[in-house]
């Protein structure tokens, strides 16, 4: 006999037994917040379910009614038939420790950026902190939003290319009451911005641009085919946007300014095409690379190169 079919199915124990077995005979891919059969069906049953991972004892003794178990039952076979994200079945994602709405209008948040914003960007960071940024492809404001919340005196121009995307990212900020401190911006990156204007310069730049190259994306998961290809294609070696950035980051940051920007796979690609470049990549405790970090003075220094 299956051991599914001996679990006892009316608590939240049994269900995250059963559907980690489901996961684990499917052929979908851990990629958005998981990275393996257990943590996503926690994942999925918990957001149904809205119950608190930080209590995960009592969450598990929790039983589970006829109804909620159909739905788990519908979303788990969307999870499995059709390769939909968990994120975008519950409508939920977590970053630096928040909880965001998302939809297929913007990617789902899982950048290791989050770690350097809870550690308040130190070393790089002056003691004041940063009164002015800028979040260059904001996508669902997640990156913005947990800017605004550790530093409250910040003001944050939370740009986007997608209209779409900055309707997305209005229900985060008005969800947390964010709309004093947080601008959103439709451009693509700085392309519709003025340097001169003395309003647009930043203390920090920061962006998680896309960095997926053209033969990379034709071999994607199913489950990144649910996001947004404007979020994640970046040309031909997959530097296309970050490019963009550092050709005119520095125009608009303050003199002490910080310019971090996430590349991910594409760091050693990035490093061989600028061999005379000298870039100082974060290492990250909890995981996550290809991260790196320069201050105005760098990117003056550097500035020819870019071109």
């Amino acid at each position: 006999m299956d051991s599914a079919d001996t679990q006892d199915l009316s608590t939240v124990a049994g269900i995250v037994q059963k559907v980690t077995e489901q996961f684990k005979q499917s052929s979908i891919t851990y990629a958005h917040g998981t990275d393996n059969a257990y943590d996503e069906a926690c994942y999925l049953i918990f957001g149904i379910l809205d119950l608190d991972h930080n209590n995960l004892e009592k969450a598990r003794e929790r039983e589970v009614t006829v109804n909620e178990r159909s739905k788990i039952d519908r979303f788990v076979s969307k999870r499995i038939k059709k390769k939909i994200p968990t994120a975008y079945l519950l409508n939920k994602a977590w970053f630096c420790g928040l909880r965001f709405y998302v939809d297929e209008r913007v990617l789902i948040p899982r950048s290791p950026i989050a770690e350097l914003i809870k550690n308040e960007f130190k070393p790089w960071v002056k003691n004041n902190g940063f009164f002015k940024a800028a979040d260059l492809g904001t996508g669902s404001g997640c990156i913005a939003i947990a800017l605004a919340k550790i530093f409250p005196e910040i003001h944050i121009d939370a740009i986007d290319v997608s209209r779409k995307a900055l309707e997305v990212a209005s229900i985060n900020v008005k969800a947390y009451q964010c709309e004093d401190q947080i601008t959103l911006v439709e451009s693509d990156f700085f392309n519709f911005l003025d340097p001169t204007c003395d309003q647009l310069r930043y203390d920090l730049i920061i962006s998680n641009p896309p960095y997926v190259d053209v033969s990379e994306m034709r071999i994607l998961p199913d489950e990144f085919l649910h996001e947004p290809s404007v979020g994640l294609e970046a040309g031909k070696d997959g530097l296309e946007s970050v490019i963009k950035i550092l050709c005119v980051a520095t125009n608009f940051l303050n003199n002490d300014g910080l310019l971090v920007v996430e590349v991910g796979k594409s760091q050693d690609i990035l490093e061989s095409m600028f061999p005379e470049i000298t870039f100082t990549w974060i290492e990250f405790k909890y995981g996550g690379s290809g991260v790196f970090v320069f201050t105005k003075q760098e990117l003056d220094y550097y500035s020819k190169l870019f071109f």
